[in-house]
């Protein structure tokens, strides 16, 4: 850490108090506080009154080091995903910093989608589906793969699971025929495991 202040150009100092008047008047703006507050960390604006950025946003405008640092991160994931809806409530915003850079997009999108945009719908949005697998195969009964050779072809296979298929639809209750739809969803999930359980034991 550098313990020495260093000087300042007058450009630099003019920009730290334009800067500065932005925390001051926007502090109910998020946006622009944690963009003012970036610029003055990463081009260290503060240099020639504080040694450390987090000296200087607790001494100018009484923000703790946690909190000058959230305000920047969540004004970044603002504008990151601001094409897909403007976030002005820094909860919301902080919520999805909390999601996977790669997935905050779907997550915002799913989010909008449902309804207002707040940090519980983000929540609601980043938490995956519990697995219903279980209720989905009591719904559909036992498949009677049994009646299929060791090794049948695509064909027979095919055949044998629509037969299967259709008479579950035939003996299901609407809930069930609903449930059915809802967790069909999740076929390509279990063949992907059984797929990679058969690998890894090789």
């Amino acid at each position: 850490m550098n313990t020495e202040l260093d000087a300042i150009t007058i450009a630099e100092s003019k920009e730290r108090a334009d800067l500065e008047r932005d925390i001051d008047l926007g502090k109910k703006t998020f946006i622009k506080v944690g963009l003012a507050l970036a610029r003055i960390r990463d081009a260290r604006l503060y240099r020639n009154d504080y040694t450390s950025f987090e000296k200087y946003a607790e001494a100018r405008f009484g923000f703790k080091r946690s909190y000058a640092y959230q305000l920047i991160e969540s004004a970044g994931v603002a504008v990151e995903v601001s094409a897909i809806a403007d976030i002005q409530n820094e909860g919301t915003a902080r919520a999805l910093a909390k999601v996977a850079p790669t997935r905050r997009a779907e997550v915002l999108q799913k989010a909008v989608d449902a309804g207002p945009v707040t940090a519980k719908a983000i929540l609601e949005a980043a938490t995956p589906p519990p697995d219903k697998s279980a209720e989905f195969l009591a719904a559909c009964g036992n498949p009677p793969f049994s009646t299929i050779k060791a090794e049948p072809n695509v064909t027979e296979f095919y055949h044998a699971l629509e037969t299967f298929i259709r008479g579950a639809f035939q003996d299901a209750t609407d809930k069930q025929l609903v449930s059915m739809g809802v967790y069909a969803a999740m076929i390509p999930k279990l063949i992907k495991a059984e797929l990679q359980r058969r690998k890894d034991s090789k």
